[in-house]
């Protein structure tokens, strides 16, 4: 996964990464467990693991979000196998999980979007003075 940004730190030369844990790989958040960070150099000697901050470090770039599903805790941690930069990702639901009409009801409200989206395409044909927006906006997130 790519960092979503970068910078050098003046004078020590250390380069400091930014990764977005909550648009993870296929733009969904990364999934509970222990994630490694590994350097992969040109030469392709194979994965080293990151050097891991000072644990004062480590501690105060922990951190906790709300979703509609529950609260999502992302902990930095060193790796006790190889010393190296880990993070413990973890998901933590509230109350049950959606039922089944839930679940089927909000796919059946995203293809319900996607055909009046579809025929809308077709029915507002491009004249250059025409402008469409469909939008599925609502005041919260749909259960998944």
């Amino acid at each position: 996964m790519p960092p979503t940004g970068s910078r050098q730190v003046a004078g020590s030369g250390a380069l400091v990464l930014r990764f977005n844990v909550l648009v993870g790989p296929g733009v969904r958040p990364l999934g509970p467990g222990r994630w490694s960070f590994v350097h992969r150099d040109v030469a392709k000697t194979g994965p080293r693991p990151v050097a891991a901050p000072d644990a004062d470090d480590l501690a105060a770039a922990a951190r906790e979000f709300a979703t509609p599903g529950g609260t999502y805790r992302v902990t930095p941690i060193v790796e006790p196998v190889t010393g190296g930069l880990a993070i413990d990702v973890a998901l933590e639901t509230k109350g049950r999980p959606p039922s089944l009409v839930t679940r089927s009801a909000g796919r059946l409200r995203s293809a319900g979007w996607m055909l009046v989206f579809g025929v809308m395409k077709v029915a507002a044909r491009r004249k250059g003075r025409r402008v469409l927006f469909v939008t599925g906006s609502r005041s919260r997130c749909p259960a998944t």
